[in-house]
């Protein structure tokens, strides 16, 4: 149970918690290198430059931090770029949002799903508030938060990291073993309800 707490700090960069767990409950045993904490920080600064509104700069990360990975997802890649010219319409820099969307959007543009993505932020450029659009949500932090984490999916698989902590796996296939053993009427189904367990834990 220790080592699967201390993979859960180290997982999600608890580092100072995680370093005092280690030395605690596992004796020392293990550390943390320098090379996870910068790889982790790392990854942490992407997130953060897409959730302040900076998605220029998080593209650059990521690249310098896995050279290549942006061209290898070309759907993530591409919802970056039209989060910028958001942020262009959102900063009412008309005339440099109009040459992004020429220039590089337009190019870019490339599936169905691209061509419907950037129809939505165009029409951002229609209001003089682009938050009330009917799309201004791509604006809103939730938004911001499920492209953040989408890049992130994308740079983990790329460093050969797990998405998920192996507490968390271990979670998730709790749930899955308990939902199958209710639809089953198991008995045991009933012995321990693991998403209320863990929502009261909390």
């Amino acid at each position: 149970m220790a080592e699967l707490v201390f993979d859960y700090l180290q997982h999600h960069g608890y580092w100072e918690t995680a370093q005092v767990f280690g030395e605690d409950a596992l004796q020392g045993k293990h550390a943390i290198s320098e090379a996870i904490r910068q790889e982790s920080s790392a990854l942490s600064n992407v997130t953060e430059f897409i959730m302040t509104g900076d998605s220029a700069q998080a593209m650059d990360a990521a690249e310098a931090l896995c050279p290549g990975v942006l061209g290898r997802n070309e759907s993530i890649t591409f919802s970056l770029k039209c989060q910028i010219l958001c942020e262009m319409i959102q900063a009412k820099k008309d005339d440099d949002a109009m040459k992004y969307g020429r220039d590089e959007l337009m190019k870019s543009c490339k599936t169905v799903e691209d061509r419907a993505l950037l129809d939505k932020v165009l029409t951002l450029f229609a209001y003089n508030e682009p938050s009330s659009s009917p799309y201004g949500y791509m604006l809103e932090t939730s938004y911001k938060t499920e492209l953040a984490a989408a890049l992130a999916r994308c740079l983990r698989k790329d460093l050969g990291k797990r998405e998920v902590s192996t507490l968390e796996d271990m979670y998730r296939h709790s749930c899955v073993l308990q939902d199958l053993l209710h639809y089953m009427d198991d008995p045991a189904s009933r012995l321990i309800h693991v998403k209320n367990f863990v929502d009261d834990a909390q």
